[in-house]
């Protein structure tokens, strides 16, 4: 088990890392090898100038309504007729979770900063209810994101994009329909698949957590739902805009669909937060290749979301951490 423990601590912090560095030297060569580089540099310059702070501005206040939903759907969660979670606490529960997941495996540490600040009879209950809400936004996620390669016109992809690439994504876009009908039969029949497992003594172990969602009322489910969705939406909103801000004029269709396939393969590949923007880097050439030439913008475009929709919520959240001491009632 040590030895398991110490791979996976080289892997997230020495092989991230590296990893990251060998990234931001492929997107600089690239970026550098494009002829038009300059006129690209010209443009968004231009583009800032003539449209001010506006943009940014409100891609910062959807930063905000995110956290706020995902506010609202832990509260949801976490509300017993025993005792009810206030909007403040449910929110900086929130703020500390993504602190934690910025250093963690996709994201795992949230449960950690959310669970932490809960009192210790709601604690098991904090933990159960942190994957069931993770389970629900990366099904919603995939749902998209399947969707929107079936759609995906992969034969518009540059002639730069490798062929590996390309074959790729018709190979995952050939498995859509079964993603698809796999994430609606989840979202449609979670209580009868848990209740299906728990009969075999395989899942003994996890059958305080399936009674925990087996609890979960219809309706519940249903604005989790839904509260995802509007998240993901929201995600495309904040592309498009920051994209017309550096004066890259895209379709939202074409940004909902490049962002919906970008989003659900980080999901599929396992990473850390700060190797992430790299990864945002590399699907967002090979996908809104399909829609526009500027790199520069893509790349810009990629790092600014990056910056505001995990950056920004892990500081606010540790900073919150350093001044809120763990309550243990």
């Amino acid at each position: 088990m040590r030895i398991s423990k110490s791979i996976k601590l080289i892997i997230n912090y020495v092989v991230g890392p590296a990893l990251l560095i060998l990234i931001c030297y492929h997107v600089y060569n690239e970026l550098s090898a494009r002829s038009t580089l300059l006129s690209d540099k010209a443009e968004i310059i231009n583009a800032v100038k003539k449209n001010g702070l506006f943009f940014p501005l409100l891609a910062l206040v959807f930063m905000i309504l995110q956290l706020v939903i995902e506010s609202i759907k832990w509260k949801l969660l976490m509300d017993m007729p025993s005792s009810q979670l206030s909007w403040i606490s449910s929110l900086k529960m929130v703020l500390a979770g993504q602190s934690f997941s910025f250093v963690t495996p996709n994201r795992s540490g949230d449960f950690i900063g959310r669970v932490m600040l809960l009192p210790d009879e709601k604690r098991s209950e904090g933990v159960m209810y942190t994957f069931y809400n993770a389970v629900i936004q990366i099904v919603v996620y995939s749902l998209l994101g399947a969707g929107a390669l079936l759609i995906f016109d992969v034969n518009h992809l540059s002639n730069e994009i490798p062929l590996l690439l390309k074959k790729t994504l018709m190979v995952l876009k050939a498995f859509s329909p079964y993603v698809l009908f796999i994430c609606l039969f989840v979202l449609i029949a979670t209580k009868f698949i848990i209740q299906f497992l728990l009969r075999f003594p395989l899942f003994n172990k996890v059958q305080v957590i399936g009674n925990a969602i087996l609890k979960i009322e219809y309706l519940k489910t249903f604005l989790l739902v839904l509260y995802s969705l509007l998240k993901s939406l929201i995600t495309v909103f904040q592309y498009w805009i920051i994209f017309s801000w550096l004066g890259i004029d895209l379709a939202f269709s074409d940004v909902f669909i490049g962002v919906s396939i970008m989003i659900y393969g980080l999901i599929i590949m396992p990473t850390i937060s700060f190797i992430e923007l790299g990864l945002r880097w590399e699907f967002s050439f090979v996908l809104f290749s399909a829609y526009t030439n500027n790199l520069l913008g893509i790349t810009l475009c990629a790092g600014i979301i990056w910056f505001l929709n995990i950056v920004i919520p892990a500081i606010i959240g540790s900073i919150w951490l350093m001044f809120k001491p763990v309550s243990r009632s």
